[in-house]
């Protein structure tokens, strides 16, 4: 009963954790452009590939026969929805390659956990 709660809550939680730092007009980062370029980019590949599987496992605690597809379609259209919001946050612009970057974190996830890698 509580894992079935916990991973219910999972992916929401997480999607409000993004949409809280995505609404931060800067966040930390190295001094040096290129090191704040690698740091932000694998926090993309690791937040969304997370995203991902707590989508899996939304699925699985609630027993939904569901197309393997699905979770790699929600997590798309919320990075999509990510860098729109991101518009209209001071000082942060939004960008395809930051939604390339998501997705490359959900294909790596749903590689893992299909047992391809």
């Amino acid at each position: 009963m509580m894992r079935r709660l916990l991973f219910t809550i999972a992916p929401f939680a997480w999607m409000g954790l993004i949409f809280y730092l995505s609404s931060k007009p800067a966040l930390p980062g190295p001094p040096v452009f290129w090191m704040d370029f690698i740091e932000k980019k694998l926090a993309h590949i690791g937040i969304y590939a997370l995203l991902y599987l707590f989508w899996i496992q939304f699925f699985i605690v609630n027993k939904i026969k569901t197309h393997w597809l699905t979770p790699v379609l929600f997590c798309l259209a919320y990075a999509g929805s990510d860098e729109f919001h991101q518009i209209f946050t001071p000082t942060r612009t939004a960008t395809l390659r930051d939604v390339g970057f998501d997705m490359l974190g959900v294909m790596v996830a749903s590689l893992w956990n299909h047992k391809y890698l």
